[in-house]
Formats: structure tokens, C-alpha cells, sequence
């Protein structure tokens, strides 16, 4: 019975590890969209910036949509007179884009 019970929690685990990713950034972009002008966190602010630079570039992968989003912000986050919301990462992304091709 043990032996059945394991191979439940190891199924249910990596079923778990393939789809929590997507479910996290589903809630992301839910909140982006139900509030494009409510100020992030800088944490907030970088996940903005990261799932459009994946959107905009499907191929790129994780590791070089956070390149792309530390090399796009030209201050730091805070700065006084920049908007911090996922309005702006967008716009940020998109002039990113525009500048460096549609397909890095």
C-alpha cells in the first residue's frame, strides 16, 4: 500500500512542479490587466517587464526575458517621476522591442 501511496505523491508532485509556473503567471497577468495603472513592487514591476518580454519574444526563454528586463530599465526602480505600473513595463517592452527587432 506504501508503494501506491508514493507513486500518487511523486505523480502529483511533478504534475504540480509543470503546472504551478503557469498558474502563478496566469495570476500575474490578471492582475496586469484588471489594474494596468495600479503602481508595483519592484518585484511586481520586474515580473511585468519579464512576462512581456516573453510575450513579445516566445522564444527567448526565462533567463534572457530577465537579461532584457534588467538592460530596458534605465533607472532605478523607485525613481521619482516614472510610473511603476504594468502600463509602463509594457511601453518599456514594446520600445525595447522596437529598438533591438522583433525577434532577438
Amino acid at each position: 500500500m506504501t508503494d501506491i501511496v508514493g507513486i500518487i505523491k511523486k505523480k502529483a508532485e511533478a504534475s504540480l512542479a509543470l503546472t504551478l509556473p503557469s498558474i502563478i503567471e496566469r495570476a500575474l497577468w490578471d492582475r496586469f490587466d484588471a489594474s494596468p495603472d495600479k503602481p508595483l513592487s519592484a518585484v511586481g514591476f520586474n515580473w511585468a517587464l519579464v512576462l512581456n518580454f516573453e510575450k513579445c519574444w516566445p522564444d527567448i526563454g526565462r533567463k534572457y526575458a530577465v537579461s532584457c528586463a534588467r538592460d530596458c530599465l534605465l533607472v532605478p526602480y523607485g525613481t521619482i517621476g516614472y510610473d511603476w505600473t504594468p502600463r509602463s513595463a509594457k511601453e518599456l517592452v514594446d520600445e525595447y522591442v522596437a529598438e533591438h527587432g522583433e525577434g532577438e
